[in-house]
């Protein structure tokens, strides 16, 4: 398959004038330290070049032994001075070339948190950020080595124009000889880079399902699986045939590397060889003298030398720049919720808030179905509601766009009357507390999971009523740090063991804590059994009271006190009202119901004669 071509969105001035600015605004004194190093490694060579010449020069005319000495030591000095700072100064760039990296690691983490959620579950987002986490990912990543790349490309340019205009007294021919030869070479490294760049996208998600077979291997919450099942052999065999895939390609672009390569030698071979065989010819035949025959030979070695590499840093920088695309690329990403001046969030004598789903449609991107086609549906203030139905009806897709995770296809969502595109993304995100079905609990203290917000101090008083109303306080007083306790077995190794109940009353206190006048509920009891979920979703009902909330389960029977349930399927409305009422009508809620009821209550029956839920 052809390599389709992909125009980079920045040029290399535009991201060499980028990466310069932002080293202006984080780091001036590697900036200027770079700039400093310069005429060193400029010095350093010639002095180099220049020593045999000077040597036979003062051989030749019979210099007296101290005029020899003083000047063979005032060159050693030299190169011992150059030298020495060169060294400082590059190993000095490249310690500190490391933070510029980490400031754009830190630029795509905080990107990845605050970019909006539909980016990350987009696959051109997903794409553009394992492509940017690759970009930042090593030492010789373009964000780093770019600080040492402009220097050097710098630093041959300046020695080319400075030798060349010494070897173009020689002979004109010679200098454009050379370049012709340095030109060949680096359009082949050239061609080699751009078809790696051009096919990246084909081998980013292989390298992203590489990183999660590795990823799980090696984790803690999928180690029991892995030996209780025999998910080892499935685990090998898809590492296998995934290396097996990204080899192919790995094989395609180092076969293009070999041969490009293989050309820049045979070309450096070609020139050198050819330029010193003119030399020989000059002093053979008496037009050059011995001592200017080493000057000039060094001068066309080390003219070869910036030659090349040269080629080799606009060659690299131009690879780089790829990088610098894929970084840039990645946080220019549009967002598409109001991050400005947004209209006031209610405020709490306008609590509870209602809700109202205004003829929303909504497919998810890459995908002509249709969620939720024309859905309306008003939540009063205060009301407890529940959306209930089979999977993929709609009920978690209602939850993402209300909490402006996702913007309808068309429609509205309002939250007291004002349409929700209308309110600042970090504002309105206070207007909620969510309690999902993938627990996420931080590698923190346990204090720190049920306040963790950072801009505002937190109020211990209010955590320990929290936690209290949750019914977690027994396990916090069994823990000899109490609410200092941190979290998370494979972060911390004094960390504490919750259960799936008390990681609920963990999140119940969190709920609790932040104080949102709109509560949902997303089936966060899923793991429970059916007595342990009702209990559990009674709970946040009575703590909750005077607020806007929203269960989703799909145990019906677990949202009977709510104040109206919703059944949805296909993305619509089609039955609406109490448990009562829905049970008179004997519809789908009514089957469903009945049919959980039968299973539910034998299971009951086995729990409370000693068995298991299972």
């Amino acid at each position: 398959m052809a390599s389709e071509s992909l125009k980079p969105e920045y040029t290399v001035f535009q991201n060499v004038n980028y990466i310069v600015k932002n080293l202006w605004y984080w780091q001036k004194s590697l900036l200027l330290v770079s700039c400093v190093r310069i005429p060193a490694l400029v010095l350093l060579p010639f002095i180099g070049i220049l020593i045999p010449k000077i040597i036979i020069d003062m051989l030749t005319t019979h210099a007296s032994l101290s005029h020899f000495m003083m000047v063979i030591g005032a060159l050693t000095l030299a190169v011992i001075i150059c030298n020495t700072i060169s060294q400082y100064l590059e190993n000095w760039t490249r310690w500190n070339a490391i933070t510029n990296r980490i400031n754009y690691i830190g630029l795509i983490f905080m990107k990845s948190m605050d970019t909006d959620y539909e980016n990350l579950e987009n696959p051109e987002g997903l794409k553009r950020q394992e492509k940017a986490h690759r970009a930042v990912s090593v030492n010789s990543s373009g964000t780093e080595a770019i600080i040492d790349t402009l220097v050097l490309l710098v630093v041959n340019l300046v020695g080319l124009l400075f030798y060349g205009s010494i070897l173009s007294i020689l002979n004109p021919l010679l200098i454009l000889f050379l370049f012709i030869t340095a030109g060949i070479g680096f359009l082949a490294t050239y061609s080699s880079q751009r078809y790696e760049h051009n096919n990246k996208n084909k081998w980013t998600f292989l390298d992203k399902k590489i990183d999660y077979i590795l990823s799980k291997c090696s984790s803690f919450s999928s180690g029991k699986d892995v030996r209780i099942f025999p998910a080892a052999q499935w685990f090998d065999k898809c590492f296998k045939e995934l290396i097996k895939k990204r080899s192919i390609w790995w094989r395609k672009v180092e076969n293009r590397n070999y041969f490009a390569n293989g050309l820049v030698g045979f070309m450096a071979l070609l020139r050198d060889g050819l330029a010193y065989v003119y030399l020989i010819y000059l002093v053979l035949n008496g037009k050059m003298s011995v001592a200017n025959f080493t000057l000039y030979f060094g001068m066309i070695a080390g003219f070869s030398v910036w030659l090349t590499s040269l080629t080799d840093q606009i060659t690299k920088l131009q690879h780089i720049s790829l990088e610098i695309c894929d970084v840039r690329d990645y946080l220019a990403f549009p967002d598409r919720f109001n991050r400005g001046q947004g209209e006031p969030l209610p405020q709490k004598d306008a609590w509870p808030c209602s809700v109202k789903f205004d003829n929303v449609s909504f497919s998810y991107p890459e995908s002509n179905k249709k969620i939720l086609d024309n859905f309306s549906l008003e939540i009063r203030a205060g009301e407890k509601l529940a959306l209930v139905g089979e999977n993929g009806e709609g009920k978690t897709t209602c939850i993402k766009l209300l909490c402006g995770f996702y913007h309808p296809s068309s429609g509205r969502i309002l939250i007291n009357g004002k349409d929700m595109t209308t309110f600042n993304r970090d504002d309105y995100y206070r207007l909620f507390t969510t309690v999902f079905q993938d627990i996420h609990i931080n590698p923190v203290s346990i204090l720190r999971n049920i306040a963790p917000a950072l801009d505002t101090p937190i109020n211990k008083v209010k955590a320990n009523q929290c936690i209290k109303l949750a019914g977690l306080e027994k396990k916090i007083d069994s823990l000899p740090a109490g609410l200092n306790t941190p979290m998370i077995k494979e972060v911390n190794e004094e960390a504490a063991q919750f259960s799936g109940g008390e990681l609920q009353k963990l999140l119940l206190a969190r709920a609790l804590y932040k104080d949102s006048p709109i509560l949902i509920l997303d089936e966060p009891t899923a793991a429970l059994d059916p007595i342990a979920e009702n209990e559990m979703y009674q709970r946040y009902g009575e703590l909750t009271s005077g607020k806007t909330s929203i269960f989703i389960s799909h145990r019906l029977s677990s949202t009977r006190f709510c104040d109206r349930i919703v059944f949805l399927s296909k993305g619509r409305i089609i039955e609406s009202g109490t448990h009562d009422e829905l049970m008179q009508q004997n519809g789908n809620y009514a089957k469903l119901y009945n049919i959980q009821s039968y299973y539910y209550q034998g299971k009951i029956k086995s729990i409370e004669a000693g068995g298991d839920f299972q």
